[in-house]
């Protein structure tokens, strides 16, 4: 059995057997559940998810791309995300008809749930664009309490209960709208360790709703038992310097700045800051 084809098994053993405990929050009654969907290949993705993720990545990371020297270029991400080795994990709200962003003022009649106003997440960029730095980072605050992941979604003075069914078994509908993924890829080390293989993180993006809920935490989590069970002993990532939060979170969970990881620039009159910083953990 060709490698690449034992990973993607091994890929969806692991959500299948829910290691990272994302099921807890397919346990909230709808319209507040989630749903976890797969893909083990970005060519799996339709148009519109593609899109949806994008949007995600103009919505958290855009303005970061934008002061630095690598600008915002929609066009070239696409293409960055489209390539066939990119394996996303979506988020999806259970129960709602999916929307466009580009109609979010029509969203509080379409869909229950209160209209993202902003969000947080993380890219990673690597392959041939590794250097530049994606998108950005959530900051993760250290909650647990999935009841107030429902708080996060409803009106008022209205506060749903949780399921007290156990959802252990993926919905098999996953039409609803997207409200986060991670992205990883299987590829090599930087120079001068280019002939090892890493576990690459380049996107983790969440709306503003799903903050503060361990999720962002747990969605690594998930990655990293992708690279322990293909015995491959580090992950990687990117975040833009000026996002303190994104890398105070990282730090928290484990993640170094990787030796391979640009340097500053000392110019005749002054120090350039690197724009980006590269950050690894060791797995094995």
């Amino acid at each position: 059995m060709p490698p690449a084809v034992q990973r993607a098994r091994a890929v969806k053993e692991l959500f299948e057997n829910d290691v990272a405990g994302l099921r807890a929050y397919e346990a909230l009654d709808e319209p507040y559940a989630l749903r976890f969907q797969l893909k083990c290949s970005a060519t799996e993705l339709k148009e519109d998810e593609l899109q949806a993720c994008l949007d995600l990545v103009e919505e958290t990371s855009g303005h970061h791309y934008r002061a630095s020297s690598i600008n915002w270029n929609p066009r070239k991400k696409r293409e960055e995300m489209k390539d066939k080795d990119m394996i996303f994990l979506l988020v999806r709200q259970c129960g709602v008809e999916p929307f466009s962003r580009a109609d979010t003022r029509d969203t509080d009649k379409a869909c229950p749930v209160a209209k993202p106003s902003s969000r947080q997440e993380t890219s990673n960029t690597k392959k041939t664009t590794r250097r530049a730095p994606p998108t950005q980072v959530q900051q993760q605050a250290q909650l647990d309490d999935l009841e107030q992941l429902a708080q996060g979604y409803a009106f008022d003075d209205e506060t749903p209960t949780p399921s007290t069914t156990n959802s252990s078994t993926p919905h098999p509908d996953h039409h609803g709208p997207i409200l986060g993924f991670i992205s990883f890829m299987f590829t090599w080390d930087d120079p001068p360790h280019d002939d090892r293989e890493v576990v690459y993180i380049y996107e983790i993006h969440l709306s503003a709703q799903l903050r503060g809920q361990g999720l962002g935490t747990r969605l690594m989590s998930f990655v990293e038992h992708v690279a322990r069970q293909c015995h491959i002993s580090k992950t990687m990532l990117t975040v833009f310097t000026a996002n303190e939060g994104a890398k105070a979170m990282y730090e928290k969970v484990g993640y170094e700045k990787d030796e391979c990881s640009p340097g500053d620039r000392v110019m005749r009159n002054k120090v350039v800051k690197a724009e980006y910083l590269i950050m690894s953990k060791k797995i094995l």
